[in-house]
């Protein structure tokens, strides 16, 4: 569970203009090294890490997985929405005892808006999930072109995987994802 926004960012006469980002660290996995996120240069900056299950992984892209809530609604004097900004992501493959096999290898983790479809980080899944080695991949941000405000503002970031069906078959090793992002006050 997250924990309330730390002390250190807190601005002057106890004010901390970001509090609607608190409600955005989701509850999962053991916390980050900043698991409030800190304030660099008047933005939100958050770090989560998700771990994705052996189950879960054999569940997508059929069921998607929240990595970030949807932010709260900004607080008086902001503007009309936050949108949530991924910037890096790492992804770390555990290796069990037996690889997944990839239904091609055009498979690849995707990290996008909830409920939308483009892609805003990928990570390929070939030569990560289908090694008998644990395995590690750090991927940016993709440019993804221009995109409707109505389509970001205040929408969580999910993770699926995208490719040729069915996508990931056996396996017992689990993905930990590691994601950078920011937050932005739409106006």
């Amino acid at each position: 569970m997250s924990a309330p926004i730390a002390a250190n960012i807190i601005g002057p006469h106890n004010s901390f203009p970001f509090q609607g980002f608190a409600g955005a660290v989701p509850p999962h996995g053991p916390p980050t090294a900043h698991p409030e996120g800190i304030l660099s240069m008047g933005r939100a900056l958050f770090m989560v890490e998700y771990q994705v299950s052996i189950v879960q992984l054999l569940a997508l892209p059929g069921t998607k997985l929240q990595l970030v809530a949807s932010p709260a609604a900004p607080p008086k004097g902001f503007g009309s929405a936050f949108m949530l900004e991924p910037e890096s992501a790492v992804f770390q493959y555990k290796f069990g005892t037996t690889a997944f096999t990839l239904g091609n290898a055009d498979n690849k983790f995707q990290i996008e808006y909830t409920g939308q479809t483009t892609a805003l980080i990928q990570a390929a899944a070939a030569g990560l999930v289908d090694q008998v080695a644990s395995t590690v991949i750090r991927v940016g941000a993709l440019a993804a072109g221009a995109i409707a405000q109505a389509l970001v503002a205040g929408l969580g970031l999910e993770l699926t995987l995208v490719g040729t069906a069915p996508a990931l078959t056996l396996g017992d090793g689990i993905l930990v994802v590691f994601l950078n992002y920011g937050v932005r006050d739409l106006q």
